[in-house]
């Protein structure tokens, strides 16, 4: 496997960690290095006028890493959390020294006693009034990779498990509740194709990616496949990108393998190359017309 196509893996299990891999991650790249994007839904038209129907906002520090996160509608604010990062060897020691004084259940015992060598990164995230709503502690060791999910209380809520193959490559990610072992996503390079297939707890396969990359690793197609408990695809989602990894067509497949619907994406850029803007039309008998309208906000370096 390339150099850049494991970067490219890397990546896409960083983000499923804090956003989700499912997610249209496309939303939030950029060919440049970015302070901050806000990225709104809005219908084209609406009693005469565009309408906002949800927004997001992201801001990052100098290493690129997330450091407040907001989503919000026409009217309020949903939500909005921000995170701090301690990533100083020193420092974590001695806050695992003050954890295992004041609390030591077996959740902090594993984490602080045996396995605090391992731990690279600590984060907290707290909502807007400033409580902390989770404290997130990641553990590197050289064939995993472990995020352990503590509530306020300390008390572990979730642990993601990412497994890495002899060459450092992800192969399978784990979402693990109560020592169980919720929904499982594993990962397999085939030539230019990388195939994502994220499976329950009675490791049935729920929902499949295989992503199309050309030989200089630019995402060309993927396809989206979603499977009943009988393990029949019951939909089906084909979308094709263009030369910049933009979407440019997407075509939904019912159960019998028809096509029901099919959209086309065009885009407006900015100064520095980036879009700001993306149209999305629903085509019918060879008709076009406006669906959504995505608008990004960006705010460079």
């Amino acid at each position: 496997m390339s150099k850049s196509f494991r970067l490219l893996i890397i990546s896409i299990v960083s983000l499923s960690f804090f956003l989700n891999i499912y997610s249209e991650d496309y939303l939030i790249k950029t060919r440049n290095r970015v302070k901050g994007i806000k990225i709104e839904n809005v219908i084209p038209e609406y009693k005469g006028k565009s309408k906002v129907l949800s927004g997001y906002e992201v801001l990052y520090d100098d290493s690129g890493r997330v450091i407040l996160e907001k989503n919000y509608d026409e009217n309020d604010i949903l939500w909005e959390k921000s995170y701090i990062y301690e990533n100083n060897k020193k420092n974590i020691i001695k806050f695992c020294k003050k954890l295992l004084k004041e609390n030591s259940n077996d959740t902090i015992l594993e984490i602080c006693e045996d396995k605090k060598d391992n731990i690279v990164e600590i984060k907290f995230e707290k909502m807007k009034d400033g409580d902390i709503l989770q404290t997130v502690f990641v553990i590197r060791e050289k064939s995993k990779c472990e995020n352990f999910f503590l509530n306020p209380s300390l008390e572990i809520e979730k642990k993601y498990v990412t497994v890495l193959d002899e060459n450092g490559n992800v192969i399978e990610e784990m979402e693990i509740i109560n020592d169980i072992p919720m929904e499982k996503i594993r990962y397999q390079k085939k030539d230019f194709n990388l195939y994502i297939k994220k499976y329950d707890k009675d490791d049935l396969l729920k929902e499949e990616y295989i992503k199309e990359f050309t030989i200089d690793n630019r995402l060309r197609k993927q396809i989206y496949k979603k499977y009943s408990f009988s393990q029949n695809v019951v939909e089906m989602k084909e979308i094709f990108y263009n030369n910049m990894c933009l979407k440019e067509e997407e075509k939904w497949y019912d159960s019998t393998g028809k096509i029901y619907r099919k959209y086309m994406f065009e885009y407006n850029f900015n100064d520095k190359g980036d879009w700001d803007l993306e149209y999305k039309y629903l085509i019918d008998n060879k008709n076009k017309k406006l669906e959504s309208l995505v608008k990004r906000e960006i705010k460079y370096k």
